[in-house]
């Protein structure tokens, strides 16, 4: 059996933490700073991440009532450049993408390391730009600020009190086939 090598201190040698990770930490933590009171809550996604690292749920009335109305975010960070023109891209499998599209108005964000600055691109945007079923670019030219924070929040609002005003209609009528279902009035 072989020994396990001991530093100078007398303690055996650590795992290191990559780059990436720090990046992306750094990432994740300011876009919690963001998505706050009054809009939402952010919950970082730690058990059997699958494509997402933070589900935010929209507040009402100032911050005082949550809604249970949740979107999902996966967050990418990186040191590299932007695109000529000023966009970043990067490169996801279309699983994830799929997945993502699962849960309406999921996100995924871009945390530009030297810049200090979040992008964001909805899942469904980037739906309608994938070019094949490997993978998907996704292309970052929105700015994640507070007014963003708010129309993000408005939306969200929006689309899911249609989906409940929807499903809770007494003339609605369910159409199943072999693919999906669809509920229509």
């Amino acid at each position: 059996m072989k020994k396990q090598q001991r530093s100078k201190n007398g303690r055996s040698s650590l795992p290191q933490r990559p780059q990436e990770h720090v990046y992306s930490d750094l990432g994740v933590r300011k876009f919690c700073e963001l998505f706050t009171d009054p809009w939402f809550i952010a919950r970082e996604e730690s058990k059997s991440d699958y494509g997402v690292d933070i589900v935010i749920e929209a507040l009402t009335d100032n911050g005082k009532n949550p809604t249970n109305i949740r979107s999902h975010a996966q967050v990418k960070a990186s040191t590299k450049k932007p695109n000529a023109d000023g966009s970043y891209s990067y490169s996801v499998p279309f699983s994830n993408l799929n997945y993502l599209l699962n849960n309406p108005n999921s996100l995924y964000v871009f945390y530009s390391v030297k810049e200090d600055r979040l992008l964001y691109c909805t899942a469904e945007s980037a739906y309608k730009a994938y070019r094949d079923t490997k993978n998907v670019t996704i292309h970052f030219t929105e700015v994640l600020n507070q007014q963003t924070v708010k129309n993000i929040h408005s939306q969200t609002m929006a689309t899911s009190m249609s989906v409940r005003d929807l499903l809770l209609s007494p003339n609605r009528r369910m159409i199943i086939n072999p693919d999906h279902f669809v509920y229509s009035t």
